[in-house]
Formats: structure tokens, sequence, C-alpha cells
């Protein structure tokens, strides 16, 4: 026979589809527009909480405090912490270190919402001390059935973060706002996995390993395979820089890059014919003849650019032009592009003659030489094939390597000296081998922050508000104590700080906290945060004590007997203690 509220109460569904998006080939996570390229950057770098088999679910991995470590079920779904295990004021923490080298992190979690939590009450993440989740959860509908808690109803949130983040070393904590008891409000977690998202070559940012990162990877334009490389027709480049080109190419000084000689198609009886018909409007300055518009035929001693569409003077033809003070190939010193021109360097030059240099830079011999380099090529001849001719004048930071350079020629180190490594022409220190070099204020050999020298920087203890070259001068942050530089806590200040997890003031133990850490009553068997919730065999819980109960015929190691009642004069007194002239013998069980 049905019951009335199941005839009067039921429910069914009918064309159930599921469509699944799924991720390109090799990407352990993506949204629904990653392209494969995306995607694969993201790399799985921590992951916990995830087993689905109860009796398989891991507790460890995060530090919990003011909760317990601890695994219940929820709907035959298992998770961290629980109903009345987690709530208020209860924080999940992780130190992560040695993450490879990354430019954003993204961290995925489920997130639990037991029992009724109310509009104040918040989720909150924090990573590097940074709030980057800030999140209300009572007014999300999506609810289970009350399956966890009380009364009220539980839910399931997904949470997904992505945000930049770079160094080495992540402190990540996962805090809320509750402000009622356990049994009141409390949540579970499970999932959490952390991506950190590596470089690719080709996703426009450039980083430790790349030389550069222009989005494509088509040679000759400059950055190839992430790597500097020269563009087409040049026969040497610098980061990216075109020095000079191949023959049947032309240098454009401006825009730094080579052009291939154009071979004019017409004849010069056609131009002719057409010069009368085809001029240049609007006019363009050194052109000769127009076709339609564009320019066929310059006027002498200038080429047509096809980059910018204009007659441009053509230099190395060995003339003097009325547009050119000079040509290198008449040796002429000072005669850049066939202009003359100082050297680098020079603030003030008239005629090729430099009259004043740069800061930190000094004029001798018409050259501005900056203070403190060295001429590592002798003679200076050793330099001359840097601009292909054996006669033109060089100044002497054309010649010069860096000053911890160990093998140069000219002006290209090929090899550093000890503790430096070789990156774009420069010797650099390298941070994490101990040894403080330039531009290094320490070196403790590791990147971990707030230990007073992070990335060969000095920096300041996390519990320090001054410092000075990483030790901490005059004052701590509050609950913390200066003592021998260092801002330690102080266990009896009633001020919890650090790795305190509560301060009652005194150090008796079995009281709910000692040394600064929770501990559990006397006769406690579990308890949390101090307080207990099941005591040991033969106590009762009393006003979060264990107390002994005479007379349950269960003796404890405070009874010196007990039979069971609390009569007196039947050897037994009421206190469960062993009255005057009685001998109370102990019975083998065997015999009961």
């Amino acid at each position: 026979m049905y019951d009335y509220l199941q005839i009067k109460e039921s429910w069914g569904f009918k064309n159930f589809k599921l469509f699944l998006y799924l991720c390109p080939p090799g990407c352990l996570v993506c949204i629904q527009s990653d392209s494969e390229f995306d995607c694969k950057s993201w790399v799985l770098t921590h992951t916990a909480y995830t087993e689905i088999d109860y009796t398989l679910f891991i507790t460890d991995g995060w530090t919990i405090s003011y909760g317990d470590v601890n695994k219940q079920q929820c709907f035959m779904i298992p998770t961290i912490c629980g109903y009345e295990v987690c709530g208020k004021d209860t924080v999940l923490s992780l130190n992560l270190i040695n993450i490879p080298t990354h430019s954003q992190m993204k961290i995925k979690l489920k997130y639990l919402k037991i029992d009724s939590w109310e509009v104040s009450d918040y989720v909150q993440l924090k990573v590097d001390g940074e709030l980057i989740l800030d999140q209300q959860l009572s007014q999300l509908n999506e609810y289970l059935y009350g399956i966890c808690g009380t009364t009220q109803k539980e839910v399931f949130v997904n949470i997904e973060l992505t945000f930049p983040h770079s160094i080495t070393s992540a402190r990540i904590k996962i805090l809320n706002t509750l402000d009622q008891a356990f049994s009141d409000e409390s949540f579970g977690i499970r999932d959490i996995q952390i991506f950190i998202k590596q470089s690719l070559c080709g996703d426009q940012v450039v980083e430790l390993q790349e030389e550069c990162d222009d989005g494509n990877l088509f040679p000759f334009d400059g950055c190839f395979n992430c790597m500097f490389s020269c563009v087409d027709g040049c026969s040497e480049c610098r980061d990216m820089i075109c020095l000079s080109c191949y023959e049947g190419w032309i240098y454009l000084e401006y825009e730094q890059i080579c052009e291939k000689e154009i071979i004019q198609e017409y004849s010069l009886i056609t131009i002719l014919e057409l010069q009368t018909q085809f001029d240049c409007f609007p006019p363009i300055d050194n052109c000769q003849v127009c076709l339609l518009g564009k320019c066929i035929l310059c006027q002498n001693d200038f080429f047509f650019n096809q980059f910018n569409d204009k007659c441009e003077q053509i230099c190395f033809d060995q003339i003097n032009s009325y547009y050119e003070l000079c040509d290198e190939y008449q040796l002429q010193p000072f005669c850049n592009r066939c202009q003359i021109k100082c050297n680098d360097h020079c603030l003030n030059c008239n005629q090729g003659i430099c009259q004043v240099c740069e800061n930190d830079f000094i004029l001798e011999n018409n050259y501005c030489i900056q203070i403190g380099k060295v001429n590592l090529c002798q003679p200076q001849c050793q330099c001359q094939n840097i601009c292909g001719n054996q006669i033109a004048l060089y100044t002497l930071e054309e010649c010069v390597c860096d000053l911890y350079c160990e093998e140069c020629e000219d002006g290209i180190c090929y090899q550093c000296n000890n503790y430096f490594k070789l990156f774009n022409n420069q010797c650099i220190s390298t941070c994490g081998d101990l040894i403080v070099q330039e531009h290094e204020d320490c070196d403790d050999g590791n990147n971990i922050e707030f230990d007073g020298c992070f990335y060969c920087q000095y920096s300041c203890p996390i519990e320090c508000i001054k410092c000075e070259q990483g030790i901490c001068q005059d004052k701590c942050l509050p609950g913390f104590y200066l003592i021998n530089n260092i801002c330690s806590t102080i266990c009896g200040d009633s001020i919890i700080a650090g790795n305190e997890q509560c301060e009652d003031n005194n150090t008796q133990e079995f009281d709910g906290c000692y040394l600064c850490q929770f501990s559990c009553p006397l006769n406690c068997e579990e308890c949390i945060n101090g307080i207990c919730s099941n005591c040991n065999f033969g106590f009762k819980l009393i006003e979060n004590k264990c107390t002994n109960v005479c007379g349950d015929g269960i003796m404890s190691n405070e009874e010196q007997c007990d039979d069971g009642n609390q009569e007196s004069g039947d050897g037994c007194s009421q206190i469960c203690q062993v009255e005057i002239d009685w001998i109370c013998n102990q019975v083998p069980k065997s015999q009961v």
C-alpha cells in the first residue's frame, strides 16, 4: 500500500542530453575558446583531495588551523573538513616552493557550503598576502538536499581563479568570514588543483630563457624561435637591429632594414613617352617619372624605396651629390650614411668634430669614451672588420667588451669570468651561487621570500616593519618582539601571532592550550581546537572536561574501586574509594 505523500509527490524527466566540450589534445585544463596553443602552456603543479573513494581519500597536503584535519562524506562524496569540523576562523594554508618559471597561476577547487551561511559570510582566498577571492555563497540557489549538516541545505561551488604570478614560491590561504559556531556554519573542500602557465615561444611574453617573442615563427623578421635574428638581406645585426646589408641590398637607416635593389622594368624611351601624360600627383620629392600615381623612376642619385613609396638618396656610389656631405666609399672620416656625423654619445657635433659628450663619457681625441671602460682590443686595427673596411676610424667603445668578459674579440664577448653568465653580449652575475657580485645586495643561495634576501636583493622578514640590509631594525608587527634582530613571538603574552594556534597566558597542560598550541583536555580521546568531542572510556564529557563517573562499574585511574553503585558501607564508598577495614580484590575477567 503506497503512502499518501508518495502518491501526491513524484517527479520525472525526458530527453536528457549531455554535451561535452573536449579540451584540445594534450591540454590538462581549458576554456571553450582555447586553442591547443593557448592551453598547452598550463601545467599542473599541485593537486590535493581529488580521490572519489572515501577509503583512499588522503587528508595530508594542506595545513589546517582552527579546524581539524579530518575527512567526511557528503552525499557519498568525500571532502576535507566537513560538518562541525571546519568553520569560523578555520584557515587552510599551503606553501609552494621551487615553482618552475611561469607568468600566471590558476587555482581550481570545489567548496562545500554547509548549513545556514548568511549574507555577510564570504569565502576568501589569498596568495602571497593579496586577496584574490572574496565571494558570497549565501545567495546561491543550486542546493542539494540537507544531507551533511542539520536542517539547512548544502551546495557544492566550483571556484576557478586565474591571476598574474611569476615568483618561484607561493603562500596560499583559504579563509572565510563566518561568525557562528561550527554546528551552525561549516564547510568542506575537495578537488584542489593549481596550474602554472609556462612560457611558450610565440605567446608574445618574453621569459628568462627567451631573447625575444614576436608572436610568430617567421624567419628574417628580427626574432626567430624566440632568439634574435637578422632581417632579410642583413649581413650583421645586434638585438634585432640591422647594422649592414649583403651585396645587392640597400640599407635603410631610419628603418634599420635592408631593401633589395630595384631593376627598372621600363626603358628610357617608354618613360619619356609617358612623362608628359603621367606626372606625379600629388608630387613625390626627387621623382622624375610617375605611372598611375607611383614613382617608376627617381632622379639621379636617388632610388625608390618600396616600403615608404619615396625616392631616397643613394649612398656608397663614390660621388658627393648635392644632397650628400660625404661618401663612405671615398674613405672620409666621420662619414655615416653620406652625412658627416660624430661618434655615438656626442651631444654637440660640428662637421664631424665633437664639442660635448653625454654624461658618464669623456672627450678624448674627438671620441666620447665611457668612464671606467677598458680597451681590451689592441691595436685598433683588430676592430676594423666591424665596419667592413680597413681605413675608417673607430671609437674605443666599439672595441670594448664587458668589464667581466674573459674572452673578447672585436667588441664581442665569447666567455665571461667565473660566477658570471653571458647574456646579450653582457656578463651578468649569477644569483644563487652564494657569492655576492656587482648588482647584488646579497646571495643566500635560495629564492625564499621574507628570509632577508630574495633574488639577491635585501628583503624584510614578513613580521618586520623596518629593516636594513635584510636585518630587522626597531619595530615588529603586533604580537612579535625584536630579539637579536629577529621578530619572534612570545608564548604567554595573550596575543596569537605567527605559528601560535592559541594563547591562554599559562603553561598548564590539558586545559585546551599548551605552549600556544591546541591540546586535548585530560582524559579526552578526540578534540577540535582544544575543545573535547569524545572522552576516553570510563569518562563523561561535562563542560568540556572529561569527568570520571563513579558507579558506572568502570574503574578509572582516579578511582580505587567501582562496584556499580554510589552506596557506602559495601566496601566501595559513594565516591569510589575503598572504605576503612575493607580490602578490594581485583576479580579476573574470566571469573566474572
